[in-house]
């Protein structure tokens, strides 16, 4: 299997029968039978190729995909389909990313929908549902998170333990991703990264950003 294993969940993968806007009922509350078969309806699969793979994902982990393939070979990564992303994970595994867009529902439509985080957003459930599916008891793998949504960890602090993410990586940093899993994987990244530059500068000893800031 794959050295790094990418997904997404479930409401960043299916295209709502593309209907127009619909995308905003992945933010609908799991709490309501109604709502509940709304979404259903509309919250097709994902469209799969010839191996069980997403055909469409997110662009910006789509990105993350490229960057590694480019850095390591074809072979070393896969984006799994989220309802079975644990099928994808072996001893071969060094890293399993994840792409967030509300991963806590804590977006504002979310919010609206959820009288302020009363109720659970789909989401929110979606998202959990996908990480309890990547853990395995004693596992060596890094469990690491980014996209728009990473910004939920910085308001529940404590979530990143509880559901035992390893690292959360802020800012677009597709052009630093190789670099950054490597210290991963050598276990001297910190918790939490953010880059603040797109641009690199390539010497013959390393690549390594223009300007980057890594906190705790």
């Amino acid at each position: 299997m794959a050295k790094y294993v990418l997904a997404a969940d479930y409401t960043l993968m299916t295209d709502f029968r593309n209907v127009p806007l619909a995308t905003f009922f992945s933010c609908l509350p799991t709490d309501y039978w109604h709502s509940r078969l709304v979404f259903k309806i509309l919250a097709n699969p994902p469209a799969l190729n010839d191996k069980g793979q997403p055909i469409r994902v997110p662009y910006g982990l789509r990105k993350i995909e490229a960057s590694l393939v480019q850095a390591h070979g074809r072979d070393s990564v896969v984006i799994a389909d989220p309802r079975n992303v644990e099928r994808y994970i072996d001893d071969d595994t060094e890293v399993v990313g994840l792409h967030s867009m509300d991963p806590l529902g804590l977006g504002p439509v979310s919010m609206s929908f959820t009288m302020g985080g009363v109720l659970t957003p789909y989401t929110k459930a979606m998202f959990l549902d996908l990480v309890n599916r990547v853990q395995r008891p004693n596992r060596k793998y890094k469990i690491v998170l980014g996209g728009p949504g990473g910004w939920h960890f910085d308001c529940r602090p404590d979530m990143q333990e509880s559901l035992g993410i390893d690292h959360i990586v802020h800012g677009e940093v597709d052009h630093l991703v190789p670099e950054i899993l490597d210290r991963v994987i050598r276990g001297d990244a910190p918790q939490s990264c953010a880059s603040r530059t797109r641009r690199l500068r390539r010497s013959t000893r390393s690549r390594k950003s223009s300007a980057r800031r890594c906190t705790r």
